[in-house]
C-alpha cells in the first residue's frame, strides 16, 4: 500500500478513513480525499499508538493499523461500476442502478468489488432456488415476510417429496404456485419483482461484511441487508 497523506485521494484512502472512523479517530465522510480531518484523525491515531505523529500515513503506521484489525487495500485502481455479475444472472434499470450506488460506496471503503450471483427472477428461477435451499436444508436461514406464500409453496414441496418425484418435476410444481402468486399480485421474493440482489462473500479481497451492511444501512435503511446461508441477501 502507499503512503497516504494531505491531498491525496483513491479508495485506499477511502479504507483509510473506513479504519480511523471504526476507531472513533474520524467523525467525516467517507470520500476518498485525504483532507485537513483526515490528517488529525492520522495524527489522533499515530498518538494513542504512541509512534511519530506526523500525520501520514506511512508503512510504519499502517503497520500498527493492521495489528489494530486495518484491513490494507490490495486493489487500488479499478474503473467501471465496482460489481461483477455471475453469468445469467439480469437485473432492471433501477436494481442496477441501486446496485451501483452500494458498489461505489463499498469500493471506496474497501477497494474491493462486489460478486452478484442472483438478481431479477422468474418464477423458474426463484422455484429452483426454493427447492435447493429445501432440499439441503438451507430454508432455516432464509426469512420470507409473506409465510402464507411460502407455506403454500413448501406444501407443493413437500406433497410432491413424498410422492417421489424427481428434482425436475418438483420444481415445475412449485413453479406453477409461485406463477399464480405472481398473477395473483403476491411476491414470495423481491427477486421476482427485480428488487433484490444476492452477494457472495467470496472474493479477492474477500468482502468485508460490516462495511456492505453499513453502506447499506445508510442507502437504504437498516434490516435491508440479510445474511443467508452463503450469501448476503439485499432488498432494494
Amino acid at each position: 500500500m502507499r503512503t497516504l497523506s494531505l491531498g491525496m485521494q483513491g479508495c485506499d484512502v477511502g479504507a483509510w478513513q473506513q479504519f480511523l472512523k471504526a476507531k472513533s479517530r474520524y467523525s467525516g465522510s467517507i470520500t476518498g480525499r485525504f483532507d485537513d480531518a483526515t490528517e488529525r484523525a492520522t495524527r489522533d491515531f499515530q498518538q494513542r499508538a504512541d509512534i511519530e505523529a506526523d500525520g501520514v500515513a506511512s508503512p510504519a503506521t499502517i503497520d500498527r493499523a493492521r495489528r489494530d484489525g486495518f484491513i490494507v487495500p490490495q486493489n487500488t485502481g479499478g474503473g467501471g461500476d465496482h460489481f461483477h455479475m455471475e453469468h445469467g444472472v439480469d437485473l432492471s434499470f433501477n436494481g442496477r442502478s441501486t446496485l451501483r450506488r452500494i458498489a461505489e460506496r463499498y469500493y471506496m471503503r474497501t477497494c474491493g468489488e462486489l460478486r452478484v450471483s442472483s438478481g431479477t427472477r422468474t418464477p423458474e428461477q426463484q422455484a429452483q432456488a426454493m427447492w435447493n435451499n429445501l432440499y439441503y436444508g438451507r430454508n432455516r436461514n432464509v426469512r420470507y415476510a409473506n409465510r402464507h406464500a411460502f407455506e403454500e409453496i413448501y406444501e407443493t414441496y413437500a406433497q410432491e417429496r413424498q410422492a417421489r418425484a424427481d428434482e425436475m418435476t418438483t420444481v415445475a410444481a412449485m413453479t406453477r404456485v409461485i406463477e399464480q402468486q405472481v398473477h395473483e399480485g403476491t411476491y414470495i421474493s423481491r427477486h421476482l419483482r427485480g428488487e433484490a440482489v444476492d452477494i457472495l462473500p467470496s472474493g479477492n479481497p474477500p468482502l468485508q461484511a460490516e462495511v456492505l451492511k453499513e453502506v447499506v444501512n445508510e442507502l437504504l435503511g437498516s434490516g435491508n441487508c440479510i445474511p443467508e446461508e452463503d450469501h448476503f441477501h439485499i432488498q432494494f
